[in-house]
């Protein structure tokens, strides 16, 4: 079964959400352990990795929801978006979003942030 799967940080959700079934979900749940582990082995502590994520999650939120507030959500925007998105962090769209789902993740499993109304997963099951 598939599922879309929307990402809440400070109850601002970005603009794509993940489509991926299951088995999918369960690898990149596996992968983004593995980041937490990369991390504790270079040396960098839960709590840095942590205040890390964090950081950047304000720097995208912030800028999201300045974007929200001064353009319209449509499918023409999207295309601003991802030109937006581009020239603010010197990246693409995708990358971004990925940043986004793995750092909410990070903050559940570290248990800095709590899935809530403005924080954590919502999952929407579709059949494909």
């Amino acid at each position: 079964m598939s599922q879309s799967i929307l990402g809440f940080y400070k109850g601002t959700t970005f603009p794509q959400h993940l489509k991926l079934n299951d088995k999918k979900w369960k690898e990149m749940n596996t992968l983004w352990e593995q980041c937490l582990i990369n991390g504790l082995k270079a040396g960098v502590s839960l709590e840095q990795q942590a205040e890390d994520y964090f950081q950047q999650m304000n720097k995208i939120e912030e800028f999201l929801c300045k974007w929200h507030k001064n353009n319209n959500k449509n499918s023409q925007n999207i295309k601003k978006l991802k030109r937006d998105i581009n020239n603010t962090f010197n990246k693409s769209m995708d990358y971004i979003m990925s940043i986004w789902y793995m750092d909410i993740y990070m903050l559940l499993r570290l248990k800095k942030i709590e899935n809530n109304n403005d924080y954590g997963w919502v999952f929407i099951k579709t059949n494909m």
